[in-house]
């Protein structure tokens, strides 16, 4: 009788325990579905890879009930910087698919911040990039026309300096030149502006560098690369720099 009673005892914890596992299964293949069908916002900034921060506002999805890919939509007013893998071709989107690597030939190389579309002193939110992001940014032709527009207001259609490399911007007098940090689309690169002592009261924000200080400025406290140096970027004469090499290269800031 004892036995009989025990095995009664055994068998009903044995069917609660199976019924509250197969609950807990159908709770999680719920929640999967759940984030598959519908968004969930990321309620503060979140790393996605090295250099690269998805900001707040984020929404995002996985789009297979498997979760080897996710689906990310940036807030109003930022973008994701593509790569295609084979062509090397840049491009902007609001909305970017994470699959497993070998299933898509678009790599995320950064988040820009495109609510700023012109060239500015200032800017009100940063973008974050990968070291080949930051390569990646510099091709962009919108980037290209806005430099040569900027200088061609700066130095009014006079002549323009040779713009020397960046480890020879040493070589121009501080008296006639100075690098003015400026950002597009968040981005930071200097521009090569003639001195003027009115200057720093006009935009007395701005972050001013010697011409033969900038390449010393440049560092890398941190990430992928191999070092932080100062290049220039540009077409047909117009020229700015920039610091890269590693996912945390800065000057200046």
């Amino acid at each position: 009788m004892k036995n009989l009673i025990f095995n009664l005892f055994s068998f009903f914890v044995t069917f609660a325990l199976l019924a509250s596992c197969q609950q807990a299964e159908v709770e999680m293949a719920q929640e999967t579905l759940k984030s598959v069908d519908s968004y969930q916002t990321l309620a503060q900034a979140q790393p996605l890879e090295e250099g690269i921060e998805l900001p707040k506002g984020t929404q995002w999805k996985y789009t297979d009930a498997s979760q080897t890919s996710v689906e990310f939509v940036l807030p109003q007013g930022y973008s994701f910087l593509l790569q295609d893998k084979e062509t090397k071709a840049v491009s902007l989107a609001d909305v970017a698919i994470q699959p497993k690597k070998e299933q898509s030939n678009l790599e995320i190389l950064g988040v820009l911040y495109t609510a700023q579309d012109d060239i500015s002193y200032e800017t009100a939110a940063k973008a974050s990039l990968s070291a080949a992001g930051i390569e990646a940014f510099t091709q962009l032709p919108e980037l290209q026309k806005l430099i040569q527009e900027h200088y061609d207001f700066v130095y009014g259609g006079g002549d323009l300096p040779d713009f020397p490399k960046g480890e020879d911007l040493v070589q121009l007098s501080e008296e006639d030149y100075v690098l003015a940090q400026s950002y597009f689309y968040g981005q930071a690169f200097q521009l090569l502006i003639p001195y003027s002592p009115d200057f720093s009261v006009l935009f007395p924000d701005v972050k001013l560098a010697a011409p033969g200080d900038a390449p010393k400025s440049c560092s890398c406290t941190s990430g992928e690369g191999k070092g932080c140096a100062l290049k220039k970027v540009g077409k047909f004469g117009y020229y700015a720099y920039y610091c890269t090499g590693c996912t945390t290269c800065t000057m200046n800031d």
